[in-house]
């Protein structure tokens, strides 16, 4: 599989702190990553970076070869769809005219749980119901990368589930690649083949979803214990902090 995104040696400052340092990564086409961390690691700079919203690094970051900082705004938004934790500001739009805006209608995105809100307003909707509105139409760019920026916070467990769902279905139908940036462990664990562990503004760790060393560099991490243990239900083992 091809480098779709290729991050060497990059650092960010900003007024004299540095939240970027020397991070490498590599995500290829089609690919599940998963970027965690605790407050300040530099997630959500390096998203910015990948989104071509932050421009003044240093080092190389590209997007199918090409510099990102070189890449023109417009076609940023062709190539790279952004998920963040909620819209800065809800538009009084109606779920049918938010997705005409994409060039599609309820009836072609693949969450047929969206069709019957076509008239309901965006600021009427439920957390996980608007975040599943913007998902459809942040995969409707038919992009090459999606970026979630913990898409799921400040949902309730069903609106995680929720979008956890649509997120899943999107990959399998579309083969999209992502970088979900997420504090919820267990969601990164469903949701992605392969952790990338940021502490510091640099990566700490980079590895299978299912390597046995995981654990102990979560607790690395956010410098508090992580344990696997098995979900008296489902029987699967499940990873939580303690």
């Amino acid at each position: 599989m091809t480098s779709l995104v290729a991050v060497s040696d990059l650092s960010l400052s900003k007024n004299g702190d540095a939240l970027l340092k020397g991070v490498s990564l590599t995500v290829r086409a089609g690919e599940k990553v998963a970027l965690v961390g605790p407050n300040g690691a530099g997630k959500s700079s390096l998203i910015k970076v990948l989104a071509g919203l932050s421009r003044s690094y240093i080092g190389s970051a590209t997007l199918n070869g090409r510099q990102i900082a070189s890449i023109a705004p417009k076609e940023i938004s062709r190539l790279v769809s952004l998920v963040q934790q909620r819209l800065e500001f809800v538009p009084s739009f109606t779920v049918g005219e938010f997705l005409e805006l994409h060039d599609i209608s309820v009836e072609d995105v693949a969450d047929a749980s969206l069709r019957g809100l076509e008239d309901r307003y965006l600021p009427d909707l439920s957390g996980g119901e608007l975040q599943r509105v913007v998902l459809a139409g942040a995969v409707a760019q038919r992009s090459k990368l999606l970026l979630m920026d913990e898409p799921t916070a400040h949902l309730d467990p069903t609106g995680r589930m929720e979008v956890e769902r649509v997120v899943r279905r999107y990959h399998e139908e579309q083969e999209i690649s992502y970088i979900l940036v997420t504090h919820d462990i267990e969601l990164a664990l469903r949701c992605a083949e392969r952790v990338v562990i940021m502490r510091g503004g640099q990566i700490l760790w980079d590895g299978p979803a299912s390597d046995s060393m995981l654990i102990s560099k979560l607790s690395d991490g956010y410098g508090c214990p992580f344990f696997s243990v098995q979900h008296p239900k489902t029987g699967e083992m499940v990873i939580i902090p303690g």
